[in-house]
């Protein structure tokens, strides 16, 4: 599992998040029992600004999620270990998968390209002739193309 000390505050926070929906969806009574209880505790005061949106206080919010995803990581449950490395895994390639729009232009391009070629029947004066519909195993070669450019494995 990717080191929690190593992760951005904005992955920080992401992981958290990923966790809190994943616990949500398999055990949505535990997540409701501990809400009661947390708004029962509070006596009534307001929760802090920053705990219902991370953009108040950034840093708040991600040294408060950087705890919770290390006691996790750690607990004695492994289904929620598993989510915590899960979510972890998932912030970590999801800053490693973006491309900026001009990027992501030029591969729209070459896989645009790429289809049209595959298509081709007789090229000459009077111009290009297509096949109808795609050849068998198109998929195939559009998949391995992106990869190749995007360094992205196709699944």
């Amino acid at each position: 599992m990717t080191d929690i000390n190593t992760l951005t505050n904005k992955q920080l926070i992401q992981a958290t998040q990923a966790v809190v929906r994943a616990w949500a969806d398999d055990r949505g009574v535990e997540v409701l029992v501990v809400w009661q209880a947390l708004e029962k505790a509070s006596k009534g005061r307001r929760l802090e600004p920053w705990l219902l949106n991370s953009a108040k206080n950034e840093a708040k919010a991600a040294a408060a999620c950087k705890k919770i995803l290390q006691t996790l990581a750690d607990c004695d449950d492994a289904e929620v270990r598993r989510w915590c490395r899960d979510a972890v895994t998932a912030a970590v390639q999801a800053k490693a998968q973006i491309f900026d729009p001009l990027t992501m232009a030029i591969i729209g391009t070459v896989v645009i390209g790429l289809v049209l070629a595959v298509r081709v029947k007789k090229v000459s004066k009077e111009g290009v002739e297509f096949y109808e519909g795609l050849p068998k195993d198109t998929d195939k070669v559009v998949k391995a193309g992106v990869a190749a450019m995007t360094g992205i494995p196709s699944k």
